[in-house]
């Protein structure tokens, strides 16, 4: 008969650590404990929420199994800013273990076990993987020098799903992003374009959102899900998202992730904000690019945890499948998608102005030019982005526009110019 570790022997968490040694060597040794780690998730997959609430049985078994086979005398869940309540109430009947329940921040650097460890004890977090290696003395050597296992959520749910099938494989829950969102679970290995066949999705798509990587749709067959961070999510990006606003978004978030204990991670995580945030402004410079394919290698080579080696990926992997969409925002100052305020001017659409002059009575910068019965034009120049302009203009010709309409150089008689 299949044992519970003969179930696991190939389990490993998700950043790829295998299970069983741990455990074996937890075993051999005096208070031991569990840690349920409920507080890694990226924000496009709150994964661990999902199996606390709609996974709970098998989740619950998959931490007994796990304690019981570690002979762990504690098992404490971090519940970071989640309420899992349904999970705890299920562990408070059945375990035997001491229970303590955690809270406080939720961040991607938790991911890493010495960031949870500080953030369990103060409150902040904080990477000491080097401390940590260093003081080591011990296969299972963590948590105040306990035997210790870390677990996600979806762990300790594939653990329970061996529990009571050994022999059915381990699954992997992917958040799947677009019009509209949605949870799947397919057998570890199958490939994106599998995952995607019901969508019938033809564009490109953010693999593992803040710390994944861009793959356009022809690659999707050649990419498959393995039970890691990585594939936690499936963003679709359509004709009408833009990369760079995508990455803008995706690295004002990763700059207030970085704990800051690493100078790699902290300043590469603020100089990539500020090439997104200057690209989709119309601030960046011409060698934006080239910058961002010289200073991610040396991030990732440099950074203390997996935050900061991966959190590069998205920018990197853009360089390529973007190029051309990057380089429009950096030299040509265009975003076709219209998502980038910075890069959109007011225009008046020369096909719909009826020359009634209100939006220039509006504009406090003087900046249209035109008269009665006359096709007003937006000196950009002098243009502040206010907006009053399209307040005041009844017949609604005045838009922000990526540079897509086509309007007169000169004023000219209303109804006679051809776009």
């Amino acid at each position: 008969m299949m044992t519970f570790e003969d179930a696991i022997s190939s389990l490993t968490d998700k950043n790829g650590m295998r299970l069983l040694p741990v455990l074996l060597d937890m075993r051999q040794r005096d208070d031991a404990v569990l840690i349920v780690n409920l507080a890694g998730d990226g924000q496009q997959a709150q994964i661990s929420a999902f199996v606390a609430d709609e996974r709970t049985d098998e989740a619950c078994t998959g931490i007994l199994s796990i304690a019981e086979a570690g002979s762990c005398s504690e098992v404490i869940v971090y519940c970071g800013e989640t309420s899992p309540n349904k999970l705890i109430d299920s562990l408070k009947e059945s375990v035997s273990a001491a229970l303590t329940v955690l809270t406080g921040p939720s961040t991607l650097v938790l991911r890493d076990e010495t960031a949870l460890f500080s953030v369990m004890d103060t409150g902040i977090v904080r990477v000491n993987r080097a401390e940590q290696d260093y003081a080591s003395s011990f296969l299972s050597y963590g948590y105040h020098g306990r035997p210790t296992l870390v677990v996600d959520a979806e762990t300790a749910y594939q653990a329970g799903r061996l529990t009571n099938n050994p022999c059915s494989g381990v699954t992997k829950l992917v958040f799947i992003i677009g019009s509209e969102a949605a949870i799947m679970e397919a057998p570890a290995g199958t490939s994106i374009a599998e995952l995607l066949k019901d969508h019938g999705y033809k564009g490109s798509a953010l693999i593992g959102g803040s710390c994944g990587w861009f793959v356009k749709s022809e690659a999707f067959g050649e990419v498959c899900i393995g039970f890691s961070y990585e594939y936690d999510c499936v963003c679709l990006l359509s004709d009408g998202d833009c990369a760079v606003d995508v990455l803008n978004n995706l690295y004002l978030a990763a700059k207030e992730h970085s704990c800051g204990k690493c100078v790699m991670c902290r300043e590469g995580s603020w100089q990539l904000s500020a090439i997104f945030t200057d690209m989709s402004n119309g601030r960046s410079n011409r060698d934006d690019i080239a910058l961002i394919e010289d200073i991610c290698p040396i991030i990732q080579a440099s950074a203390l945890c997996a935050f900061g080696r991966n959190m590069i990926n998205p920018a990197l992997s853009a360089t390529t499948i973007f190029h051309e969409e990057l380089y429009a925002h950096v030299i040509t100052r265009c975003c076709k998608a219209g998502k980038c305020a910075g890069l959109m001017k007011y225009i008046i659409d020369p096909s719909l102005c009826t020359g009634c002059g209100k939006c220039i009575d509006e504009c406090p910068e003087e900046a249209i030019e035109g008269k009665d019965g006359f096709i007003h034009i937006i000196d950009k120049t002098l243009c502040e982005k206010c907006g009053k302009c399209a307040d005041a203009c009844p017949a609604q010709a005045i838009t922000a526009d990526a540079g897509n309409i086509r309007i007169p150089k000169k004023p000219i008689r209303a109804g006679k110019f051809s776009p």
